[in-house]
């Protein structure tokens, strides 16, 4: 058994660096206490029928505290109380982007477990860490991704909405979940509307019933303490939009004023798909999609928040809700929500049409010329190539530099990067980036089509016929850029694979929900495993390519196979013909509500997608049951040529998946850097997109665009782009730092020397705590046990540090303890003013992320040692009730993330010391740290960091010219492998 006792000391301990012997030397401090300690264990031993054995090292400790002391003073700290690094060299002056943010900075002893503490100082670190890493993307010019709201911070209030309504029927509604992966609350009062009105499009949708006023408060005590009252609410129970006519929404817009003066923005709504008649209503009708936005005046420093999450109303809540109905007209307000939700889930019928909206001269733009290439491929079969060439440098290339071209490779049939009618599309991106580009035109392409081919035939011909005319008109050591889109990554996976092109000659490869992996949704893969496609094959016969348009003229066997297709279930309907066609088909392609109605009425209309090549239908079939690229006849021939796949990727995935899921890109991620770790590898998941929309959508240019353009942009220049901030170790310092800059939209890389700990690994008994274990011996250098061992042991001669490792760090083998910092600690001499300004509302925002709860049960340990003890020592022992950051059997609602996190009761077993085996403990990695991935931040897990340098060459220059300024830090990995960055962040147990 270990005994562990915690007190104040005199927080007079050294620690020095013996450079000559390259060792830590450490003086302890002087504990008053030690004699009470050693009385206490002298009891518990006798008690328990032991022998008390005192280790030799007065310096063991399992919280480890000061090292890098925060201090007003150079003179008397390490770091200032931002925790910003004293430059020694220049007297009161700090390096430019090195903090540390973790226990080091605690300048004294606070006599209780530090837990709270140290996230409550990292808090207060991290608000001064964005703020300075904002301002400095600012006067660098470096636009910052989250977007300030432009509201007016006094009214959102709709236009077309009075404002004297008679409200008659009230209701309460209660929601509760987590935005941003903070937990939140909402308390809201309705009051509906009972005036007769008609609804935007002339006809009567909804009733104005449906629409009223919203009061009441939000409680957020991650944002703040206080609650958040609503002073202008407004609540909409059937709004329609006209691009999805068929969808119902449940809208909600509320203004929220808090005590401190700041203002916010809460937006959501329940989205309602008539799927399978109402398969999902119960989770659609009580799931309120929100975003939650601060109101920031314009020129205004703020710190700005854009969070995404979801609130949802449970059972219990709901019939509370129908029971708070009160009102002379509650009959008709049910009776016509109830109308409402049988219209959309059972009749289906739509409150709108896209046959209404004709495409203007307006929304047709001049485009770009281009030259048409018909090429023939080896197998004799012709397809054609788009070239548009560069014929303005953009200003920033400076000199002679020319940047690689670029070739797009489309999906089935539709086209996705050349858009007339859009103001921005991929092929004027990168025109205005400076890239020539090429659009390859191949067999399945509606003007080139074929009745018998497969994916293999255009991996195999027609995408290296058109490489090498790119190389054939600009020299054979030209590298080129490769996008491709769906099938088009089929199609290129299966000629890098398959040997058909050299990865010599492609400079970047950036797939969109495609990879050499193909992962399906479950309603997809559904349809994929029943015989429709061999049956839709045997219905067309010979002539296998389906006319489209509804003016076509189309045979008895066409016309069988598209009346099937809009028969088929799919989760959002369309009053377009020739959509609905083509949604049973494939299943739905894009969500309408991103796609502008010129894009629609282009793409279903006047588009190349006139005629559909069905040939590959059986093909696509096989590889969407293997789940990744085979051959025609269902082999695996291509996966085990990893070493042909040299070269850098970006995958792109949609967060909200209709076809494809991110799965595909993830496994692709994972195989690119486990084959081939020499290349950037990058993958984006962008949330609210489908799978065409990536790339036809009313943002994608903002979104998706750019991050393309970008990708090639940063393996152009060779420099490895970097990071905004790296942050060096993951536990209560490095958590609350990674997860607070990444929700400020700054790019963070958090690097973990351990690995990812699930609940079933944690070790549960001796012989297996035994093998988590690794010794290092720093005199001699050697070390016994895993490297990624869950406890670390550093001994010296003098000290022995016992230190975590796994993402999380030591919140995965504390106790959990949660205890606000006593007053006498904090009244220290050294304990840094500054602190104590914005101490209570960082402490408040770090137990709200750990989810404090007071312990309803008493341990059997405690129980045991308090009968040892006697006269009530162990409950007189605390000033407030004990708190843990564990789950107590109170049941949570789920986090806004693609897999839930799930959070098991605590069973009072114990084994909190060696990692939690019941997924009961909030260890950073289940709030912070999963909130930070939620909002950007990448993980580096199993990466021990070696050594932190400034970086030479920060300015690059060229012929005595400055051409570009590079990141400002290098943390090196290893000798050769590095990560650049403007901000370091040392929070990994550094003393």
């Amino acid at each position: 058994m270990v005994l562990n006792a915690m007190g104040y000391d005199e927080s007079d301990g050294k620690i020095t660096f013996d450079k000559d012997k390259n060792r830590i030397c450490f003086s302890p401090p002087h504990d008053p206490l030690l004699p009470r300690k050693i009385n206490a264990f002298q009891k518990l031993t006798k008690k328990l029928g032991g022998i008390l054995f005192m280790s030799r090292y007065r310096s063991t400790s399992v919280h480890l505290l000061g090292g890098c002391n925060a201090s007003s003073d150079f003179s008397c700290g390490v770091c200032n109380p931002s925790g910003q690094v004293f430059d020694p060299e220049g007297p009161a002056t700090v390096h430019a982007g090195l903090y540390v943010c973790d226990a080091s900075l605690i300048p004294c002893s606070v006599g209780i477990n530090p837990s709270l503490t140290i996230a409550t100082v990292a808090e207060y670190a991290s608000r001064h860490l964005v703020r300075d890493v904002l301002t400095y993307k600012s006067n660098e010019g470096i636009e910052i991704p989250v977007k300030a709201v432009d509201q007016n911070p006094h009214s959102i209030s709709d236009k077309n909405i009075e404002s004297d309504w008679r409200s008659t029927v009230t209701f309460n509604e209660t929601m509760e979940g987590y935005v941003g992966g903070m937990p939140c609350k909402a308390y809201l009062k309705v009051k509906m509307n009972s005036q007769d009105q008609k609804g935007k499009l002339g006809v009567k949708e909804f009733h104005p019933l449906l629409r009223g006023r919203v009061g009441g408060y939000v409680e957020f005590i991650a944002i703040e303490k206080d609650k958040l009252h609503i002073i202008d609410g407004e609540i909409n129970l059937c709004k329609v939009e006209c691009r999805t006519p068929y969808t119902q929404y449940m809208h909600y817009q509320l203004l929220l004023a808090a005590s401190s003066g700041s203002r916010y923005i809460l937006e959501g709504r329940k989205i309602m798909n008539p799927y399978l008649l109402g398969l999902y209503a119960w989770r659609e009708t009580t799931t309120l999609h929100v975003t939650f936005k601060k109101v920031v005046e314009n020129n205004s420093r703020e710190d700005t928040v854009n969070l995404r999450g979801e609130l949802c109303i449970s059972m219990v809540q709901l019939l509370k809700s129908i029971l708070s109905l009160e009102g002379n007209e509650r009959g008709r307000f049910i009776r016509h929500l109830l109308h409402t939700f049988l219209r959309t889930y059972f009749l289906q019928i739509p409150r709108g049409s896209h046959k209404d909206f004709t495409l203007s001269d307006s929304y047709v733009k001049p485009y770009p010329s281009s030259t048409l290439h018909e090429i023939k491929t080896e197998d004799g079969f012709f397809i054609s190539c788009r070239q548009w060439k560069c014929t303005q440098i953009p200003s920033r290339l400076e000199g002679p530099k020319q940047l690689n071209p670029v070739l797009l490779l489309n999906g089935h049939s539709a086209e996705s990067y050349w858009l007339p009618t859009e103001p921005n599309d991929l092929v004027r991106t990168l025109l205005e980036e400076g890239h020539e580009t090429w659009l390859l035109q191949p067999r399945l392409h509606p003007l080139n089509p074929s009745k018998d081919f497969t994916i293999e035939d255009i991996g195999r011909f027609d995408v290296p016929a058109a490489i090498n005319k790119i190389l054939e008109l600009h020299g054979q050591h030209t590298t080129i850029h490769v996008v491709a889109h769906c099938v088009g990554g089929l199609a290129i996976h299966i000629a890098l694979m398959g040997g058909h092109v050299s990865a010599t000659h492609i400079a970047s490869l950036s797939c969109t929900n495609s990879s050499m992996f193909f992962k399906l949704n479950a309603s997809s893969m559904f349809k994929m495993w029943l015989p429709l496609v061999p049956l839709s094959m045997v219905i067309l016969g010979k002539n296998n390519i389906l006319p489209l348009l509804e003016t076509s003229k189309c045979s008895f066997r066409h016309r069988l196979l598209k009346f099937i297709a809009c028969l088929i279930p799919r989760y959002e309907r369309c009053t377009c013909n020739e959509c609905e066609v083509f949604a049973g088909i494939f299943g739905s392609a894009f969500w309408h509500g991103n796609v502008s109605p010129s894009m629609h009425y282009w793409l279903s209309k006047e588009s190349t997608l006139t005629r559909l090549p069905m040939a590959a239908f059986p093909h696509i079939r096989k590889i969407c049951k293997a789940g990744f690229i085979v051959d025609s006849n269902g082999n695996n021939k291509y996966l085990i040529h990893h070493e042909r796949m040299a070269l850098p990727t970006l995958y792109i995935s949609g967060g909200r998946s209709l076809l494809v899921t991110p799965k595909t890109s993830f496994l692709a991620n994972k195989y690119m850097k486990l084959h081939q770790p020499g290349f950037r590898h990058e993958r984006v998941v962008v949330e609210g997109f489908g799978h065409s929309d990536l790339l036809i959508g009313e943002e994608s240019d903002k979104k998706i665009m750019k991050k393309q353009a970008e990708f090639m942009g940063r393996v152009g220049e060779g420099e490895g782009g970097g990071y905004d901030a790296v942050v060096v170790g993951s536990g209560y310092g490095g958590s609350v730092a990674a997860c607070r800059m990444s929700m400020a939209g700054i790019k963070v890389c958090l690097v973990e020397k351990g690995r990812r700990w699930e609940a079933q690994d944690f070790p549960t008994d001796t012989f297996k705590i035994m093998s988590a274990v690794r010794m290092e011996k720093q005199n001699l250098g050697v070390g016994f046990g895993p490297k990624d061992a869950l406890f670390q042991v550093h001994e010296q001669n003098d000290s022995l540090a016992v230190v975590a490792c796994g993402l999380g760090g030591g919140s995965l083998v504390n106790a959990g303890v949660m205890m606000p910092t006593p007053v006498r600690a904090r009244r220290n001499p050294k304990w840094p003013k500054e602190w104590e300004r914005d101490w209570e509302n960082c402490e408040a925002s770090a137990a709200s992320m750990l989810r404090i709860q007071s312990v309803p049960v008493k341990f059997p340990v405690t129980k045991v040692v308090g009968e040892i003890l006697g006269d009530g020592q162990i409950e007189n022992s605390f000033e407030t009730p004990l708190q843990l950051s564990m789950n107590f059997g109170l049941e949570e609602p789920a986090s806004n993330s693609m897999e839930p996190q799930r959070v098991g009761s605590c069973l009072a077993c114990g084994n909190c010391l060696a990692g939690c085996p019941y997924n009961a403990k909030s260890s950073t990695d289940k709030n912070y740290i999963h909130s930070a991935i939620q909002a950007g931040c990448h993980v580096k897990t199993e990466c021990e960091v070696q050594y932190v340098i400034k970086n030479p060459y920060e300015i690059c220059r060229e012929e005595g010219k400055i051409e570009r300024k590079r990141r400002r830090w290098r943390v090196y990995l290893n000798e050769i492998d590095c990560i650049t960055a403007d901000y370091v962040v040392l929070s990994g147990t550094f003393l």
